[in-house]
């Protein structure tokens, strides 16, 4: 050990290295190979956040590899810093056994930053304390025995660790929050005289799992773009993309290529052409993905978080970021945008930051974090580009689109002079047949939805109500549409042995 501290960063650099490399811009080119190794933009904020504070002439920090053995680490290291987000989580509990495994051998400290929860709301904590108090346990009794000490995500992990180890833990945040400095100002008024059309939303969230709302969103408001974290990279950049058969895995595909040819949803890997995109092209920000809401902050932009779970809870809450339901932006997103109030932020960041600061300099991570002078040399000696969607891709985007086009004109043409069609199969491929049935306005033709699973009867899909069959109701059908590929086979052979004719049985497969 020299003058200089010495460093050793812990985290999962080896499994996603696409993840962990933010000094240098991402090769878009050879993107299939990086994107096998990570590809979670989120990721890179906080990652870029602690390379920026540890960027000192006086520090010296390298990643861990396999080439280090316990002893050189030891001998030649001050602290070990682990850089991470919700890993008290049934999800980690083999992460937490690593790193505790790791920690017992350590004769240095092991200093943990950013340590959070994970859990679907505040009430779970019961259930969590249960399943992973023994790894967490482990963890914590390594951590002081070593001398290092835990950086919190927000308030309810330090009630979670209270409730499991005797702790002298501090709650910090999120680590990359500090990365644009101390003074870091929210300014809403040009919201208060900007209207819906001419507002430039960057919306974020889990098109899989939060589709009709985001995409209504993106409807209703024509100059906003989906701010993409890694749902879409094979789409946007992957060269193996050719055709429809990798077509997005969510009901709107339709809606999703339009929007893409429209080049309104925008993956960014490389953090400092993420920030200025948001910065220059961005009024506000608005989602359930936490960290595309902090770096719209970071940029100086406002963000409306979406909270989906208690990690994105915990860290709005923590940074008095404001937070709305779906349910309230449905009824009056325009007023609440309008009215979106950021005193509280302004008036308490800077004491978070300091002590952020306070706690990285006491345990000699860092100083001076504000300073980021060395690191902003190191960048500047990169060239960083938006990423360009290749032609390739573009065309390929084209040719789905067109397929989506002639799943209307083959409905069209099917349906046409039909009274009613009745739909075999209450599931995915029901869902997306309804899609495309109300896209194209036919919703007044869909008569029944049958399913063989008795869990699923009378029940609602999509707010039509599905039945279970009989010979009789099924025979009165002049339409019946199978709406489950897989099956479509044995469905197709159950109908015939009831008689049904053959005339009136379509597949799914035909159309989509």
């Amino acid at each position: 050990m020299g003058d200089k501290s010495e460093i050793l960063l812990l985290s999962a650099r080896r499994e996603y290295p696409f993840d962990y490399i933010v000094d240098r811009p991402v090769n878009y080119a050879d993107f299939d190979r990086a994107l096998r190794n990570g590809g979670n933009s989120g990721n890179k904020l906080f990652v870029s956040a602690v390379e920026q504070y540890l960027t000192k002439q006086d520090i010296c920090y390298s990643y861990l590899n396999t080439g280090l053995c316990v002893e050189e680490i030891n001998e030649r290291f001050d602290r070990v810093v682990l850089p991470t987000a919700n890993i008290f989580g049934v999800h980690a509990l083999r992460w937490l056994e690593f790193y505790a495994d790791f920690a017992e051998k350590l004769k240095i400290p092991i200093f943990i930053l950013g340590a959070g929860i994970q859990c679907g709301n505040y009430t779970e904590i019961d259930q969590l304390v249960k399943e992973t108090q023994a790894h967490t346990i482990r963890l914590c009794e390594a951590v002081y025995c070593s001398g290092g000490e835990f950086g919190l995500r927000g308030y309810f992990t330090k009630e979670y660790l209270d409730r499991i180890f005797p702790n002298t833990a501090v709650v910090t945040g999120c680590p990359s929050m500090y990365q644009n400095g101390r003074n870091l100002k929210i300014d809403t008024d040009r919201l208060k005289t900007t209207t819906r059309e001419k507002l430039r939303l960057g919306l974020n969230g889990y098109l899989r799992g939060e589709e009709e709302f985001l995409i209504e969103i993106l409807r209703s408001h024509p100059r906003s773009t989906f701010m993409d974290q890694g749902e879409f990279g094979e789409l946007l950049y992957s060269n193996d993309f050719c055709d429809r058969k990798k077509k997005p895995e969510i009901m709107d595909a339709y809606a999703v290529y339009e929007l893409l040819l429209q080049d309104r949803i925008k993956l960014i890997y490389d953090v400092p052409v993420w920030l200025n995109y948001i910065r220059d092209r961005i009024d506000i920000s608005l989602g359930s993905r936490i960290h595309g809401n902090l770096a719209a902050i970071i940029a100086g932009v406002p963000a409306m978080v979406i909270p989906c779970d208690a990690r994105t809870e915990e860290l709005a809450d923590f940074f008095d970021i404001p937070m709305f339901s779906k349910r309230q932006l449905i009824q009056g997103m325009d007023g609440v945008i309008q009215n979106l109030n950021y005193d509280k932020f302004n008036k308490t960041f800077s004491s978070k930051f300091d002590n952020f600061e306070k706690f990285m300099t006491i345990h000699g991570i860092s100083h001076d974090i504000e300073d980021r002078s060395e690191w902003n040399r190191r960048i500047e000696k990169e060239t960083w580009k938006l990423p360009v969607v290749s032609m390739k891709n573009k065309s390929a985007i084209r040719r789905s689109l067109r397929h989506y086009y002639s799943v209307a004109k083959r409905l069209s043409t099917l349906l046409a002079g039909k009274e009613q069609v009745a739909l075999f199969g209450a599931g995915y491929g029901c869902k997306l047949l309804l899609l495309e049935i109300e896209r194209n306005h036919f919703e007044e033709k869909v008569g029944m939805i049958f399913d063989l699973d008795h869990n699923k009867t009378g029940k609602t899909l999509m707010g039509y109500e599905i039945t279970y069959p009989t010979k009789e109701i099924l025979k009165g059908q002049n339409m019946i549409f199978i709406t489950t590929p897989k099956y479509e086979q044995e469905i197709c052979m159950f109908l015939k042995g009831w008689g049904i004719d053959e005339q009136v049985i379509y597949r799914i497969s035909e159309i989509i």
